[in-house]
């Protein structure tokens, strides 16, 4: 509801403000402007078209501002849909646990090696772009430490998190340093 209201109401604000300046304009100027302002009302008129475009301005540039946001979080969304969709796809890839287990199960451990490999860095470069865009979202956050939080052990091994350290951004290596701790 408050998605659509946010919408909604830059839209109303401009059409409003394009209503106003359009009777200012086209109609002819009020008895009491006549009477009392006789030769000032083009100035005033002018006065009044100029604040209302102004107005028209900063709600566009809101709307604008809206619409940007409202990109940034569809994206976000999307990436971590697909990282949703590789973790459903490769069963025994979602967490530490389940890697380790997969891993005794199959003759090939080093494809399954190389795959939780892969899936981890996939799931870091998908938490690095969602936290690039959404930087204080609170949620997004607890989501991503949870994630990380999934593979602590793997995290915990020393090679592991000096990769991390040399290729991820700031942000991502603070969660896996939480996590490790």
């Amino acid at each position: 509801m408050k998605g659509r209201v946010l919408r909604v109401l830059p839209l109303l604000v401009m059409a409003i403000s394009v209503i106003v300046i359009c009777l200012l304009v086209t109609r002819p100027a009020s008895t009491f402007i006549e009477t009392n302002l006789a030769g000032q009302a083009p100035t005033i008129l002018a006065a009044i078209a100029t604040v209302m475009g102004v107005v028209i301005a900063i709600t566009a540039a809101l709307y604008a501002k809206m619409q940007v946001d409202l990109s940034r979080e569809a994206a976000v969304k999307a990436l971590y849909r697909e990282q949703l969709r590789l973790t459903f796809d490769n069963p025994g890839l979602e967490s530490w646990e389940a890697y380790t287990a997969a891993k005794a199960k199959r003759s090939a451990a080093a494809d399954i090696d190389l795959k939780y490999k892969w899936f981890i860095s996939h799931l870091l470069f998908s938490l690095e772009e969602i936290l690039f865009v959404k930087p204080d979202d609170r949620i997004w956050r607890a989501v991503a430490k949870t994630q990380i939080g999934r593979h602590r052990e793997y995290f915990l091994i020393p090679e592991v998190f000096e990769r991390v350290r040399r290729h991820y951004s700031p942000q991502v290596l603070a969660l896996v340093e939480e996590v490790r701790a």
